[in-house]
């Protein structure tokens, strides 16, 4: 053995042998301390039952605590500290009732502290600082405690507070490691994001930092929470823990890396069974509520357990104007988005009702589409309550609601859809359900569920009709071309223009009889490839233009 020490060991009287000590015939103490020993601790250790100190500190010992060790239940002493130990404490120390000094300082230890330590009446020195330890037991009962040093650990206010009195002398428990678990992650604008990190402690308070400065008040609350997350919200999120009644600790989380975004990844789908999914409430005497539907009329969801309801188990409020707003979309890259979704309405007919809305950025809220005189889309080209409530002209208060005056509506849940193609800028785009209610008379309301968005190239085929009898002439061209339209039907379109770099290079609206001629000089236009981008109501095409 490469001991620094090891004179007679296994060839004189074992009372000879470096660092043991015999007392009537009996191994009493084994004191290598800072003796180059490796390897591990052998579980015959605990066939020394007479031993009452063992010290094998400074050393190179790796591997577990045998639980062996718990038979040495003469022990006033245990000193296994700078080593490289691993694992737990074994259970079994709590047998060592007659143990007074207990030292685990400096290793790899992790995992918890057994409960059974409370066992240690005779406890005076309990050293367990700089490992990897995240659960201490409460040893206040532990009435002869007089040294407790347990810094450099993974420990946290939870472990802390129950033992700040539990040593008579001397209480050392800072620092301690980072809580939490680094975070990178998405959050998207217009939906609540909450961070939280707890560390336990009645007399915790949390202090919550966005790239190193401060964000709101200290608190006894773990969690920070961005109720409409905006671009503006992207960052570093960190949080530092301190407590009334552990002062000498200050405890700082792993950092919450958050990058805002708008949801572009499709087909997005959204059953509410989950939570709210970032659609959120507003508006004035607002009944929507999330969960099942329990009213007269709309009693059940449109599929598992929840739907967005005026009111689960009543009536809408009266002189309601409210919504419940979806995240923020971004469809550019989607060629021919549409929008499918479960509804139910039950309403005052003429006056009460909802409609489906957009904003584009930051713009005003327009009416999406109207009455199309089918099943697909609204049932009323006109409520009173939306044009009224939402400031809306009579072409765009279009919407669903009861048969007649006294409500009634759709008997069930219908599925309608409708083509997003016509909103002109579509890389950010909200959504929201707009209801409206007047003075009089109430009903169950609209409810809404099941709503999906993705790409529906089938649903063009009357756009394509008529949009695709658009001619670009010539093609190739030199940057100067004609437009002609010689078909059956006036149009109403708009045209755009674009680069392969995405860019609009022209935007026209374009509404005319059945003829169209018109010719464009674009000389300034380099060589290559763009695309026109024909849209109306009922769907978009696309056509190339190549310029040498």
């Amino acid at each position: 053995a490469n001991w620094t020490n090891n004179t007679n060991w296994l060839t004189g009287n074992i009372s000879t042998w470096y660092g043991i000590t015999v007392s009537g015939n009996r191994v009493t103490e084994i004191d290598l301390n800072s003796n180059n020993l490796a390897s591990t601790i052998p579980p015959e250790i605990g066939n020394l039952t007479y031993l009452t100190q063992l010290d094998l500190n400074s050393n190179q010992l790796a591997g577990t605590i045998p639980i062996e060790i718990g038979n040495l239940i003469n022990l006033s002493s245990l000193e296994l500290d700078h080593n490289q130990l691993t694992g737990s404490i074994p259970a079994e120390i709590g047998n060592l009732i007659s143990l007074s000094t207990f030292s685990l300082n400096d290793n790899v230890l992790t995992s918890s502290s057994p409960p059974e330590i409370s066992n240690l009446t005779n406890l005076q020195q309990f050293h367990l600082s700089l490992n990897e330890f995240t659960d201490l037991p409460d040893l206040s009962s532990l009435s002869s405690l007089d040294v407790l040093a347990i810094g450099n650990n993974r420990f946290t206010f939870r472990d802390i507070e129950p033992n700040i009195v539990a040593a008579s002398s001397s209480f050392t428990y800072s620092p301690q490691d980072s809580v939490g678990q680094i975070i990178d992650t998405t959050a998207y604008v217009g939906t609540s994001y909450t961070m939280s990190v707890s560390t336990g402690g009645a007399n915790s308070q949390y202090q919550w930092k966005k790239n190193g400065v401060s964000i709101g008040s200290i608190s006894s609350d773990s969690t920070y929470t961005i109720n409409s997350v905006a671009f503006s919200d992207s960052g570093t999120y960190t949080c530092e823990i301190t407590n009334t009644v552990a002062t000498d600790l200050t405890l700082y989380s792993r950092p919450i890396h958050v990058k805002a975004t708008i949801i572009s990844s499709f087909p997005y789908s959204e059953d509410f069974e989950g939570g709210n999914g970032g659609w959120r409430v507003g508006g004035v005497n607002s009944s929507w509520q999330l969960g099942n539907p329990a009213g007269s009329t709309i009693n059940t969801p449109s599929s598992g357990s929840a739907a967005w309801v005026t009111n689960l188990a009543g009536d809408y409020n009266l002189n309601e104007i409210s919504y419940v707003t979806s995240p923020r979309f971004d469809l550019s890259g989607i060629n021919y988005p549409k929008i499918e979704f479960n509804i139910w309405w039950d309403a005052e007919g003429f006056y009460d009702g909802a409609n489906f809305q957009y904003k584009q950025g930051t713009g005003v809220w327009k009416t999406l589409g109207t009455d199309e005189g089918d099943d697909s889309w609204y049932n009323s080209s006109y409520l009173y309550s939306i044009e009224k409530g939402f400031g809306f002209d009579l072409n765009n208060s279009a919407g669903w609601t009861g048969d007649n005056e006294w409500g009634y509506g759709s008997n069930g849940w219908v599925t309608v859809d409708h083509a997003l193609t016509s909103i002109e800028d579509q890389s950010d785009v909200s959504f929201r359900i707009a209801f409206a209610s007047n003075s009089s008379y109430q009903n169950d309301g609209i409810a809404f569920d099941d709503i999906n968005i993705y790409d529906d190239p089938t649903g063009i085929d009357n756009a394509k009709v008529l949009l695709s009898d658009i001619q670009i002439y010539p093609n190739p061209n030199e940057g100067k071309f004609r437009l002609v339209y010689n078909g059956e039907r006036d149009i109403d379109l708009k045209l755009q223009l674009i680069n392969l770099h995405g860019q609009f290079i022209l935007t026209e609206q374009i509404k005319t009889g059945y003829r169209y001629s018109k010719e464009f000089e674009l000389e300034y236009l380099p060589p290559g490839i763009y695309y026109f981008r024909l849209m109306n109501k009922e769907g978009v095409v696309i056509k190339k233009m190549v310029v040498k």
